[in-house]
């Protein structure tokens, strides 16, 4: 337990070292205690940051274990797992941290897992498709296209750890909010401009794209038919810039 506490108080901030230091009952030795005991504090100190070291594996998923069919059985369970670590009755922030913030997050709060939502938007672009007719004629209609980015919004139990003092979540979104179409956010390039062939032979891979689609043409001239309608597929090139997909930080790191 002691090498533990080492890496841990390694990987956090002033706040949070603090809060490692006061957590427990001055007459209770930390490397004494054992089983769901042990577990429970754990969970305490791992769960006060977004950064956590492997050694926290164990007593997080043993805290999020504890689940019920109905929610307040569940609050009421993680309430009494994490009552068994001694805290100091008298902190009124620390108990409320204990027993009126922890109970409540239901997932893990990482910068790795903020980074990975991706949140989608179906009317964020507008295209307009066009297409000939039966008699020629061309028909055009404007559809939606969706976007793509980083969800800038936190989830709840973020939310319910960064309210705390006693916690080191000092999560800022560095990303603006601008959406990408599909074609950008798979290529993980923002499209700056169209650009020549030539232009697109010059650049470094990493900050150029093509893109190719069918494209329908209409001859009004063929032997056996008054309007000739054929297809060619045509390539486009753009001059590109990489788009930052680890919007979230926390600022104490």
């Amino acid at each position: 337990m002691r090498n533990f506490l080492i890496s841990r108080v390694i990987k956090l901030s002033f706040p949070v070292i603090l809060f490692i230091c006061n957590t427990l009952q001055a007459e209770v030795k930390i490397e004494y205690l054992s089983g769901d005991t042990r577990s429970a504090c754990e969970a305490l100190i791992c769960l006060a940051s977004p950064v956590k070291p492997p050694e926290c594996a164990s007593a997080i998923a043993r805290y999020f274990a504890i689940k019920f069919k109905k929610p307040w059985e569940t609050l009421q369970a993680r309430k009494n797992f994490l009552n068994l670590c001694p805290t100091n009755n008298n902190d009124i922030n620390l108990k409320h941290y204990q027993t009126g913030i922890l109970p409540f997050v239901d997932e893990e709060c990482t910068i790795p897992s903020l980074n990975a939502r991706v949140e989608t938007k179906r009317d964020a672009f507008k295209k307009t498709i066009c297409h000939y007719d039966v008699d020629g004629e061309q028909v055009c209609r404007v559809v939606d296209k969706i976007g793509f980015r980083i969800n800038p919004n936190l989830t709840n139990s973020c939310k319910l750890l960064a309210s705390s003092h006693y916690s080191d979540y000092r999560l800022k979104y560095t990303c603006n909010n601008k959406f990408y179409t599909k074609e950008e956010w798979e290529s993980g390039k923002e499209i700056i401009g169209e650009i020549s062939k030539a232009e697109f032979d010059n650049l470094p891979v990493g900050k150029k794209l093509s893109l190719s689609k069918w494209e329908m043409n209409k001859r009004n001239k063929h032997k056996f038919f008054n309007n000739y309608i054929s297809y060619s597929l045509v390539s486009k090139y753009y001059k590109t810039q990489t788009i930052n997909k680890s919007c979230w930080i926390n600022q104490n790191k």
